[in-house]
């Protein structure tokens, strides 16, 4: 037979580190959006991105995560059009055909405007944001502590071989 040499594995770097939480985090935010019916015309999820270099990352988002994770309390309307097209988007349709999509846009505002959302009251979950992040903030924390003792183990190596 033929033999072959396997391929090294390139060696993760800091970067790579975060690139794979950033990712991780990405999806595992995308797939609460959905497992929670947060979900509407999917903007929310498309604005999600992040940056790396060699000293950390970021991520960044839509400002409509906010009430994904906290919910909008009771006080003010929302603007109507926002709630006409966030029923549009999510296919909702009235119960009684006589009924239009403002209409039902000033119920749904109304019912905001004085209790808060489901989200506020507690009577659904939020995006567990916190959560996802802090879940795989301690596999980076993991990865790059691999990362540093190795470094550390092939400084020493080489200091003792001198």
């Amino acid at each position: 037979g033929i033999c072959q040499k396997k391929k090294r594995k390139d060696k993760m770097t800091t970067q790579d580190a975060l690139d794979t939480f950033f990712k991780s985090v990405i999806g595992q935010i995308r797939e609460d959006q959905g497992a929670k019916g947060i979900t509407a015309s999917g903007q929310s999820s498309d604005s999600l991105a992040y940056g790396t270099d060699a000293s950390g990352g970021q991520l960044t988002g839509s400002n409509y995560f906010y009430w994904q994770i906290v919910g909008r309390k009771p006080g003010k309307f929302a603007p109507p059009a926002a709630i006409e097209q966030w029923i549009r988007d999510k296919g909702i349709t009235p119960n009684d055909p006589k009924t239009t999509i403002k209409q039902l846009a000033f119920l749904f505002n109304r019912k905001m405007a004085t209790k808060g959302t489901d989200i506020f009251i507690g009577k659904r979950s939020g995006l567990s944001f916190a959560e996802i992040v802090d879940k795989n903030m301690s596999i980076l924390l993991g990865n790059i502590a691999q990362l540093k003792v190795k470094e550390i183990s092939t400084f020493l190596k080489a200091e003792f071989a001198k």
